[in-house]
Formats: C-alpha cells, structure tokens, sequence
C-alpha cells in the first residue's frame, strides 16, 4: 500500500488535501463539460424593452463560450412566400484589455461560424465580408425553417431553438415611400442625470424634427433613467401623445474599453426591430440637428437617396451666437455660427431591410443574397450637402472647440421653420 512519507500525522493531512484537490478538478471538469460542451438549448433574455408597437424585440440569447459570452439577437420575418431568418452576434470577452483594439474585436468575432440545423444536416451559413470599424456580424438566410430547427454555434455546443421566433414571425414590408425614424442613443453626462435640462433639449429638439417630417423617435436610456423621465411632466406629455418612444436599455456586459460600445449594440438592435416595418431610420445625437436650407418634408426630399439603403450626411459644427441656456429657452435659433470645413466622419439614415450592419456613424448595405446571406456589400451613398446637412453644436455639454480655432460664417438659412428670412451659406 502507498504511504505518504513525512511527519508523524502528515500522511492523513496529505491525503485529505489530495483527495480535495482531485474533488475540485473533478468539479471544475464537469463544470466545463456541462457549462461549454454538452448541448443545451439557449434561454431567452431580454435586455431592450420597448413600448412602442412600431417595432418587434428581437429575441436575445447569451451563450457561454471558453472565450466570453456570445450574445445572439435574432428575428424572423415571413417573406415571398417563405421565411427570412436574421441577426448580428456579439464576444462579450471574458479579458477585453487583451483585444487589441476595435479592428482586432471585429475580426476575432467575424471568425464565429453559424449554422442553421434543421433536424437532418446543419448548414453553415455565409459569412459576412469582413469591413473594418463595422460593428458586429450579421447573418441572414431564407432556408426554409422547420418545426424544431436550431441555430448552432462553431464556439459553443449551446444551440438557439428557432420554435418561439418562427412562431412569432411577422410579414416583411418593403420601405420604398415609407416614414423616416429617428432613433437617440444613451446619453452620458447632463441628459442622464439633469432632468431640466433634459427635459428642455428633447422638447425643443422633437418640435423643430417635426417641422421637417420626422413624427416618430425614440430615446434609449437606462431603466433608472426612464422612471426619472416619466415622472417630469414635460416629458410625461411628450410620451404620452406619442412624440417621444423610451426605450429601456440595461446594461448586458460589464465590457469597457471599446469606443462606443452601448451605442453600437442599440443602433444595430433598433435595426433589426425595423427589419421589414416600412421605416428608415436616422441616428443621430441630441446635439446634431438635421438641415435643410428650405422648407421640405424629409419623407419626399429625392436628393436623400433613401431608396439606395443607406445615405450619409455631412456633419457641419455650429456655435450660438449669444450666451444660451440647456436647461430653459429654445437655442436653436442661436446657431447660426458654422464652422465652414466639414467634420469627418458623418452620419447616416439607413434602410434596415438592406443593411447587414452598422457602426455608429454608417453601415454596409448588402447588396446581392442568396440563400445563405449576402454576397456582395457596399458602403453608404454621400449625400451633397445643398440637399441636407447635419449641424453639430460640439460645445453643447462642455466646450471641445473653440470658435476662434475655425473659420466661421453666418448661415442661418437652415432656420427656415422658426422665420420667414434667412442668409444663405
């Protein structure tokens, strides 16, 4: 028989500490096994939620996988008589601060395979073309969907059961000669936690979008942020008479390091709750204000090529003329001091029934399908900035410019729904 070999009363000890660390490898063992390698289904999780009835929640999963968690959003819309299955995944890493940046994040998830297993064979699905800065991988495929088909994973042995989705489809619609919706990110700084002053901007910035054409935007904002919202009468009525759509968004990766993380996920996840619903969406900030230099309705203004899938707008930035408040008075009137050079990079208005991605300021507009995902992509049209620009107040929270470091001019044309004169630029 093996003895251990040491001090009188040391073998007992010993042999307790061995026999626990073979208890906690024998654990951690199955732990991995259970955890990455044996197949379970995937249980729904929600972190959008919408009160709106102008978009569906995409259903959302987190799979674990050895690398992080893999998020999946997905949606699947009944389309020319059969199905179209569609959606963009996310790495949340286990260690962020070993990704080498938004380049390297993007390729290390665009190597993520998934697979469409309709009970007899799995399919592999195409990949997308890699574009740097674009965001996340989308897929999209019109296989057709059985009762009991999953969607299954290179990274993890966790599959999507596609029942529930398939169930809950919804018919696509074109959006040729639809509405334009205007969708806000989370703001950080002053719009989060001064309700005055929040209350102002978003009065203010909803009257003057509505004077061009734009009826319907939403704001994403945490959850504790829009209890405060509902609570301010001011913001109260706006929500109540359907001028303004809160969209709760919690926090679902404690990720940090990644420029525009938060904003990315809800732009992309507002893209595919309007895949199919008829609208284009615009994404702007609160502090940029879509320009026209006279009156016009977005909705009938040709020289946007909307019908293209995705335009870009020239970002131009404005100053006040005089002193303003946020938090009380109307200061769009005040901009009328633009910087005459064009701030790179710009910002878009999209169709989500033909994009497959987005990141922040533009996206990839597919181009050529097939059953398996697009084949061909391209980048978002320009358009010329006599038909529509974006002013941009860059100091509306904190100065980050200063007047006297650009070239400025009077322009005030663009102010066309507040009087009846203006000066051209």
């Amino acid at each position: 028989m093996y003895r251990f070999v040491g001090p009188r009363g040391s073998s007992t000890l010993l042999y307790a500490i061995w026999l626990s660390a073979i208890a906690i490898v024998a654990s951690q063992l199955m732990y991995y096994y259970m955890h990455y390698f044996q197949p379970r289904p995937a249980v729904t999780n929600f972190c959008l939620h919408t009160q709106g009835t102008a978009m569906q929640r995409p259903f959302h999963y987190q799979l674990p996988t050895l690398d992080g968690v893999l998020h999946v959003f997905l949606r699947i819309l009944t389309k020319d008589g059969g199905t179209l299955l569609t959606g963009f995944i996310f790495l949340d890493y286990n260690n962020p601060k070993n990704i080498g940046g938004v380049a390297s994040y993007d390729t290390m998830m665009y190597a993520i395979g998934i697979g469409l297993d309709n009970s007899v064979n799995v399919t592999w699905l195409r990949q997308p073309p890699i574009v740097a800065y674009m965001g996340y991988p989308w897929f999209s495929t019109t296989l057709p969907l059985q009762e009991g088909a999953s969607l299954v994973f290179n990274v993890t042995s966790r599959f999507i059961p596609l029942d529930d989705a398939l169930h809950s489809a919804l018919p696509w619609k074109p959006s040729h000669g639809g509405s334009v919706k205007q969708i806000l990110p989370v703001e950080f700084g002053l719009l989060e936690d001064n309700i005055a002053v929040a209350a102002n901007l978003l009065q203010n910035y909803i009257q003057y979008h509505r004077l061009l054409g734009i009826t319907d935007i939403s704001l994403h904002c945490r959850q504790r942020i829009c209890r405060k919202y509902k609570l301010n009468e001011a913001l109260w009525r706006l929500i109540s008479s359907s001028k303004l759509d809160l969209i709760e968004f919690n926090e679902i990766s404690p990720m940090r390091g990644l420029p525009h993380y938060d904003q990315n996920i809800q732009y992309n996840h507002a893209i595919l709750s309007h895949k199919g619903s008829g609208s284009y969406l615009y994404f702007p900030d609160i502090d940029e204000l879509l320009t026209f230099e006279r009156p016009t309705d977005i909705n009938s203004h040709s020289c946007l090529y909307l019908e293209y899938g995705c335009s870009s707008l020239s970002r131009y930035m404005v100053y006040p003329a005089h002193n303003i408040s946020l938090a009380e008075g109307n200061l769009i009137p005040s901009l009328t001091k633009w910087d005459k050079m064009i701030q790179v990079p710009e910002k878009s208005i999209v169709d989500p029934n033909h994009l497959l991605g987005f990141f922040v300021h533009k996206g990839r507009v597919c181009r050529e399908y097939d059953e398996l995902g697009c084949i061909a992509v391209s980048d978002c049209r320009m358009v010329e900035p006599e038909c529509a620009k974006i002013a941009h107040f860059f100091n509306m929270f904190r100065e980050r410019q200063s007047p006297e470091n650009v070239t400025i001019i009077d322009y005030d044309a663009w102010l066309w729904p507040y009087k009846k004169w203006s000066r051209k630029m």
